[in-house]
């Protein structure tokens, strides 16, 4: 019973993980060593992508939301989160922010698999 929140705590820690390592390390790296603009805007977009699955991730196995409410709930947070940003942060609003984190909701919302107890067998 207890085992399929030890996995996706796992998993979790994994995004986590890939995360911070793409963000902090491969991203400085590529585009200080590299002179390519699409990688540099893959890089940039990344850890939008992996942390909006750790959003679907945590609210449909962690807080048993459903795949539409997780889905829904992930996409406002991803673009309120990218206005807190442009107004509190004084960065540039950046569509591709948003589009990389739709497609990780999408992908998670395709893939996930869905039952009463929303767990993964």
């Amino acid at each position: 019973m207890k085992t399929h929140y030890i996995r996706h705590g796992i998993t979790l820690v994994i995004l986590a993980m890939t995360y911070m390592l793409v963000r902090e390390f491969i991203r400085p790296y590529v585009i200080a060593n590299y002179s390519c603009s699409i990688c540099e805007d893959i890089l940039y977009s990344i850890p939008n992508f992996i942390g909006a699955l750790m959003m679907f991730f945590f609210f449909f196995y962690f807080l048993k939301y459903s795949k539409m409410k997780t889905f829904s709930f992930s996409l406002l947070l991803v673009v309120l989160f990218e206005l807190h940003d442009v107004y509190f942060e004084n960065s540039k609003f950046d569509v591709r922010d948003i589009f990389f984190s739709l497609a990780a909701l999408l992908l998670c919302l395709f893939l996930s698999k869905s039952n009463s107890k929303n767990q993964i067998p």
